[in-house]
């Protein structure tokens, strides 16, 4: 079965400028984060509402594994990630976030000031947090739940 293919209109060439070009096309981009937020705003609410013992199977009716799960929700709970005032300065990377997602409320503006974090990669930060036991880096994140 072969699926129809869709077509994308595109304009005439010199029809932007490339500044107008790049901010159209990072727009959805940029909003990658506020996603991954609403995403485990969702799946916190959800587990909510879903009858005890039963979440499980709600799990497996979604694309996402246990650990995808733990992750969305640990970066939903988090206060810096979580304030949409700092999601343009913010990886679109749910892995990412998860990541930033361990380090403890206020840090993540600090790094964002300090031009550690962007949109675009979190310069070191990731492999800090990571080092060498997650765990230990992930205190806020057992206080979070």
């Amino acid at each position: 079965m072969r699926k129809e293919q869709t077509s994308i209109e595109v304009l005439d060439v010199g029809e932007w400028s490339p500044t107008e070009a790049a901010a159209y096309v990072v727009e959805p981009w940029q909003n990658a984060v506020e996603s991954i937020v609403e995403t485990g705003r969702r799946l916190i609410e959800a587990k909510k509402r879903v009858p005890h013992g039963q979440w499980l199977d709600a799990i497996e009716l979604m694309p996402f594994s246990q650990q995808t799960v733990s992750r969305l929700t640990l970066i939903a709970k988090h206060p810096d990630i979580s304030n949409y005032a700092h999601g343009r300065n913010l990886p679109p990377s749910w892995r990412t976030l998860s990541i930033l997602a361990q380090l403890p409320p206020g840090e993540i503006p600090r790094r964002i000031e300090a031009g550690e974090i962007t949109g675009v990669r979190a310069v070191g930060v990731t492999e800090s947090v990571q080092a060498p036991g997650v765990e230990a880096a992930g205190a806020y994140a057992a206080r979070a739940e």
